[in-house]
């Protein structure tokens, strides 16, 4: 056999190999590229929704203090009732309904973040036996 007969060959079998090389690993990514997407996505919500739940704990907080000082100064305000006593009520009954408010708001995100962490779960497993499924079809 000629040596540019056995190079041919060499080269055919090498290019043969990388053809179907390629070929599996552009099938193996669009098997899972959805899966990714997915995954990144919900990474995301959970990211953006953990910094919302931080920043309304904040204000939470900053609405509790706020609460409390103004019963403080209410409880050592001025005495026999009258105008500004209305209003400091009208003020702190505002502020509870906001706090309230806030407690729901952090309620339905902690159900939220859950129902993420609950699809991320199922989405792992489907990831993870899309690759058995693979693993079973390379063997």
């Amino acid at each position: 056999m000629s040596l540019s007969r056995k190079k041919s060959l060499e080269c055919d079998w090498r290019h043969s190999i990388y053809n179907r090389l390629r070929e599996r690993n552009r099938k193996e990514y669009e098997n899972i590229n959805d899966l990714i997407q997915l995954h990144n996505r919900l990474f995301e919500q959970s990211e953006m929704l953990r910094t919302e739940n931080l920043q309304l704990t904040l204000q939470n907080e900053k609405l509790r203090q706020e609460n409390t000082l103004l019963h403080a100064h209410g409880d050592g305000g001025v005495e026999g009732g009258g105008i500004g006593e209305g209003a400091s009520s009208a003020v702190v009954q505002a502020l509870e309904q906001k706090v309230y408010k806030l407690q729901e708001e952090l309620t339905d995100l902690h159900r939220r973040k859950g129902e993420n962490a609950q699809q991320l779960v199922e989405l792992n497993r489907c990831l993870q036996e899309r690759d058995k499924t693979l693993a079973t079809k390379e063997n």
